[in-house]
């Protein structure tokens, strides 16, 4: 038989094998315990992140639905700006065909108004110059004082009219594109001259001292048409000397340093006074048809407002460009530069009026003159 001590042993051993194991189940508990409350923190985190996503989506649901109606507000306003530039498209496509129509219109009016002038300022210098022509031979059958003076007047108003025809038939003739450029080889130097001895006496009767400054490089042939670039100087030096009354013209040639091609040059011609000088806000209105400066004096310099107009008009058609520098009251200066103007190795014909004797110096026997027009 088992004594008692033995079974007391026993039962210590099974009471503290017990005590272990509530021991390791109250462990277990509360290891169980930490992590279902830790599972609990992460799965509350996890909703809160979850709440702010969904929050964070509303929001985004409510802005993208704002941008949606905005986009499509947008779409709606757009929709309506593309009618209307294509209404506007279709006005626009509609005023250019009536600016067209109206500018063609307006051309064939400009081209009939030219012809008509060019028509009649011709029928009108026929009669013209017999009226100066019969002037000019009563002149030296009237002696009395009175009617020189009334013959006299009209010798000056008929010139007058007969320059004023002349520069309308030369406008009408540009605007008309009837007017044809002649080129031809010519001496620059020699017309240059030219020109010198027509307005020295003129100048020296006003009391100016005429500069003729021409470049020595310049004694060569170029090929352009020399009654237009005698017309373009005519009007330069002649405005020149009409608007200035002390002081002196000048008047320049230079060949520019600019080179082109081998056989041609950039002509510069320039022309200076002293005279009264041109406004800065009408440096532009002077090349205007009919257009003279401001406050001028017409009984004292006449002029039609042509020759300008004329002189950028052929300056232009001759592959050219005219410049104005001025200051009022102190003098002008006009600048002409032809490109690329052709030279010739053939030297130039004289013209007749070369020669360096005035026309006060030539003398001519009586003759008799027929002139048929």
């Amino acid at each position: 038989m088992i004594s008692d001590a033995t079974k007391i042993t026993a039962a210590l051993e099974e009471n503290n094998i017990l005590r272990e194991e509530v021991r390791v189940a109250r462990r277990a508990s509360e290891i169980t315990a930490e992590l279902v409350v830790e599972q609990f923190v992460k799965t509350e985190k996890i909703l809160k992140k979850l709440e702010h996503t969904a929050k964070a989506e509303k929001q985004l649901r409510r802005k993208l639905a704002e941008k949606l109606k905005e986009a499509e507000i947008r779409e709606q306003e757009l929709a309506k700006e593309r009618k209307r530039l294509e209404a506007m498209q279709i006005a626009a496509i509609n005023m250019m065909e009536d600016m067209t129509h109206a500018q063609h219109a307006a051309e064939v009016a400009n081209r009939a108004k030219s012809e008509f002038l060019a028509n009649m300022s011709h029928e009108i210098r026929t009669p013209m110059n017999a009226i100066l022509g019969f002037a000019e031979l009563l002149s030296d059958e009237i002696k009395t004082p009175k009617h020189r003076q009334f013959l006299d007047t009209i010798a000056f108003s008929g010139k007058t009219l007969l320059s004023l025809i002349n520069d309308i038939l030369d406008l009408s003739k540009v605007e008309a594109g009837r007017l044809e450029l002649n080129a031809e080889t010519v001496d620059p130097s020699a017309l240059l001259k030219d020109i010198y001895h027509i307005f020295s006496r003129k100048a020296q009767d006003k009391g100016l001292k005429f500069i003729l400054d021409v470049d020595e490089s310049l004694n060569g042939g170029i090929v352009i048409d020399e009654i237009r670039l005698r017309q373009i100087l005519f009007n330069l030096v002649g405005n020149a000397v009409k608007f200035t009354s002390r002081g002196h013209v000048k008047l320049q040639a230079r060949k520019l340093a600019a080179a082109t091609v081998a056989d041609r040059i950039d002509l510069a011609i320039t022309v200076w006074d002293s005279g009264i000088g041109i406004p800065i806000d009408q440096m532009e209105t002077i090349f205007e048809p009919f257009k003279q400066q401001d406050g001028q004096n017409y009984a004292q310099y006449g002029g039609s407002g042509l020759g300008l107009t004329i002189t950028r008009r052929l300056v232009e058609m001759m592959n050219g460009s005219i410049t104005v520098k001025s200051q009022e009251g102190k003098g002008s200066c006009f600048q002409v530069i032809f490109r690329k103007v052709q030279t010739s190795a053939t030297p130039a014909t004289a013209a007749p009026s070369q020669a360096t004797n005035t026309s006060q110096d030539a003398q001519f026997t009586s003759a008799t003159i027929l002139i048929v027009d």
